[in-house]
């Protein structure tokens, strides 16, 4: 289902998206923009490479993306000298024919993406061709999520 553009040309969940960001912002927190899956990124300084500094960053983050009613969410978090990053992960990007997901790993997150390939099953063998997923449409089945703006009156 489609949903109709605003006077601005926007979807709906474009205007939600364009609220989180500047929330984030307001918040001292980051989002980039062409990363169009959940995440937060926190710049890191001096003064917070500390054991006391990291944790408030991550509460800091982790408050943002309400992890603490957010349970069933998995999560990846990159740290460097200058940022930290949380990205949702929320389900597999395949599951094999014994039942088992894979999900992607930290390091997808990072541009070093490894992607499982699924042998097919009968009668999905028809065509003996293997089942591969792309880069990209992994994101999006392992990192979907609703972004609701109803959420930030919670905060």
């Amino acid at each position: 289902m489609n949903e109709a553009p605003n006077s601005r040309g926007d979807k709906p969940q474009d205007d939600a998206r364009a609220q989180m960001e500047i929330f984030a912002k307001s918040q001292g927190l980051l989002m980039v923009p062409e990363f169009q899956f959940e995440h937060v990124v926190y710049l890191l300084t001096e003064s917070v490479l500390s054991s006391d500094g990291l944790s408030y960053s991550y509460q800091k983050c982790a408050n943002f993306m309400h992890l603490r009613t957010r349970q069933d969410l998995g999560l990846t978090v990159v740290i460097t000298p200058k940022w930290m990053m949380l990205c949702a992960l929320t389900n597999p990007y395949v599951v094999s024919p014994s039942g088992l997901p894979a999900y992607l790993d930290g390091y997808a997150f990072t541009g070093l993406v490894n992607l499982q390939n699924v042998e097919k099953q009968w009668p999905q063998t028809a065509d003996s061709v293997e089942l591969q997923i792309g880069v990209l449409e992994a994101f999006e089945k392992s990192t979907k999520t609703e972004i609701a703006v109803s959420g930030l009156a919670a905060i």
